[in-house]
């Protein structure tokens, strides 16, 4: 486990897949994948737009609606103020300030990210995000199927 000391708070997390309980690992890696695939900011709203347009001129029409779907559900998290990458990070959390936080989930993920993590920046977030991803894939020991 990791200790960071952020805002006045001492966050110990889950750093190493060794010791991050497997619900936890599932739902952190479960809310990365809707981060990377929907996103839940302007700029991926943005993206979304992009990829529209392209899927539309090259006649994909299939994929324009599926992309119109991931821009729709983009905007909902955008305006609810709800972030995939925040809960994701809240299911690596163990402790603040000495406190277990307990069993995570979604709901309890948010009132963190509402009440302790809400003047966090974005660019510690994705340094420690990159840090934990990082060490996980070393611990998977990824493998290329040449």
């Amino acid at each position: 486990m990791k200790e960071i000391n952020h805002n006045g708070n001492r966050i110990e997390i889950y750093d190493s897949i060794e010791d991050r309980p497997s619900y936890r690992h599932m739902n952190f890696n479960k809310n990365m994948m809707i981060e990377s695939g929907i996103g839940s900011d302007l700029s991926s709203f943005d993206r979304k737009l992009a990829l529209i347009s392209a899927h539309i001129q090259k006649d994909n029409k299939d994929e324009a609606i599926q992309e119109m779907e991931n821009m729709r559900q983009n905007l909902a998290f955008v305006m609810g103020n709800v972030s995939p990458k925040m809960i994701a990070f809240c299911y690596l959390i163990h402790s603040i300030n000495g406190n277990p936080v307990g069993v995570m989930n979604d709901d309890k993920a948010q009132r963190l990210i509402d009440n302790v993590l809400n003047k966090s920046k974005v660019g510690w977030l994705e340094k420690v995000l990159e840090s934990v991803k990082k060490k996980t894939n070393l611990s998977l020991g990824t493998t290329s199927q040449n």
